[in-house]
């Protein structure tokens, strides 16, 4: 029997389809053509060996470790439904393949209290005032906002913004700006950084523009939706969103001296100040990605491995790639599990990937215990029990698990999460090798 509590438990995947227009034998009840799809389910995640000797992370008070390979093992169904029926279909069967416990989530953050966001709100509107009335440029600012408002509450109420507050690093962000909005001698953009909880830490600039990457994917993602149902106009007005998205940070660049990685601290005055004397010709002078890099981000990933940083594009570093990949991989499992397709199951069995390569980093307190763990993982490579596969509804699924890069990307994303939680509670398997055991060993 293995050791139940050395495992890990994954949660089930929505239902993604994989084709439309699949072939099935005569006689099923589906016949001739039906729409495929996978879920995943019942998985979990085992450690193959002992511990791992600790190492120093170049920095003080913080240490790496490998952690040894990890056997990830589930169940599958491959599920067919009609091509013209409604995608919630109560004729079929959709059991779960397992329980998983919820997601871990993150560690308690600060979340700011009613009273707090109500100052906030509060602060936002008389600013939102003084900068209508200070310049044309400030109206305009603020008129573009609003224009676009409803699009970007779309990508918040759609499940898209993820990891908007992960860590408490958006919410401490609104204490710091809101704090600077009142006081004229503070600084809005801190060069400190911020502390999270539940990674490594980051600074206003770094989360600032990483969440516009985040908002930039959604709303590209939302375009290409609109495309598919024939809605020009609404493509256009997405579009538009992100545009509108990219000036404003191609204008903070500008006027500000600040991007991801440099910091000009700025008051509220003088931010006030880069508004009003902005070039007041309309011109948009906007230097961005290939909007297929939020789309396709994959690809580029895959090329820069390739050919070097060289091939990175314009303004990104190889971890916006990797948050734009994780982002655009949480948002086609949000429309997934929002659709809920259900079928029949045509094919089950059942799947497994060794994990090699996996890391984490921790930085302790004075205390002892780790103040925050990050964990590096590789994508694992599904291996199917596909031996009971046969026509084309075989073809088809292998050709698209194939191709569908996401499915592993949101694989490693929740072992990473399932992994650092693990670690976090001195879990033996996981713990940094100082704590295994919970307590900590000491020297010989």
């Amino acid at each position: 029997m293995p050791d139940t509590s050395a495992m890990l438990r994954l949660p089930d995947t929505p239902s993604f389809p994989l084709a439309s227009g699949v072939a099935l034998p005569a006689g099923h009840r589906f016949a001739p053509t039906a729409v495929l799809s996978l879920r995943l389910g019942d998985m979990t995640l085992t450690a193959q060996g002992g511990p791992v000797p600790t190492a120093q992370a170049g920095r003080e008070g913080a240490c790496a470790w490998a952690l040894p390979p990890l056997l990830l093992h589930g169940r599958y169904s491959l599920d067919v439904r009609p091509e013209l029926e409604n995608p919630v279909d109560s004729g079929g069967s959709l059991m779960p393949l397992g329980q998983a416990p919820p997601s871990p989530g993150d560690p308690l953050f600060l979340n700011l209290d009613d009273a707090t966001r109500e100052q906030h709100l509060a602060a936002a509107r008389k600013e939102r005032t003084r900068l209508i009335a200070e310049s044309p440029n400030g109206f305009r600012l603020v008129s573009t906002y609003y224009r676009f408002n409803e699009h970007y509450n779309t990508a918040f109420t759609s499940g898209y913004m993820n990891g908007w507050e992960r860590g408490g690093v958006t919410a401490q962000m609104a204490v710091d700006t809101a704090d600077a909005m009142g006081d004229d001698t503070k600084v809005v953009n801190k060069p400190d950084v911020i502390k999270k909880v539940d990674g490594k830490d980051v600074t206003y600039n770094e989360n600032a523009f990483t969440q516009h990457n985040t908002l930039k994917t959604a709303m590209l993602h939302l375009a290409k939706a609109a495309k598919k149902k024939n809605d020009p106009v609404a493509e256009q007005e997405y579009m538009d969103a992100s545009a509108a998205s990219d000036e404003f940070a191609t204008r903070v660049k500008d006027r500000t001296g600040n991007d991801k990685k440099q910091i000009t601290p700025r008051t509220a005055p003088e931010i006030r100040k880069a508004v009003r004397e902005a070039p007041a010709d309309g011109k948009r002078r906007v230097s961005v990605a290939d909007p297929d890099v939020y789309l396709d981000p994959d690809r580029y990933l895959d090329r820069v491995e390739r050919e070097g940083s060289g091939a990175l594009p314009p303004g990104m570093d190889r971890e916006d790639l990797r948050h734009i990949q994780r982002v655009r991989a949480a948002i086609i499992a949000a429309d997934a599990a929002r659709l809920a397709l259900v079928g029949e199951a045509y094919h089950q069995g059942t799947f497994q990937a060794v994990v090699e390569g996996a890391t984490a980093t921790a930085t302790t307190g004075d205390d002892g215990p780790p103040v925050w763990i990050d964990v590096h993982v590789p994508e694992p490579v599904l291996d199917f029990d596909d031996s009971g596969w046969q026509g084309e509804v075989a073809a088809a699924a292998r050709a698209r698990i194939a191709s569908m890069r996401f499915i592993a990307v949101l694989l490693r994303e929740s072992i990473r999460e399932r992994v650092a939680a693990a670690a976090r509670t001195a879990h033996p398997s996981f713990a940094p090798p100082s704590t295994r055991g919970g307590r900590q060993e000491e020297d010989e």
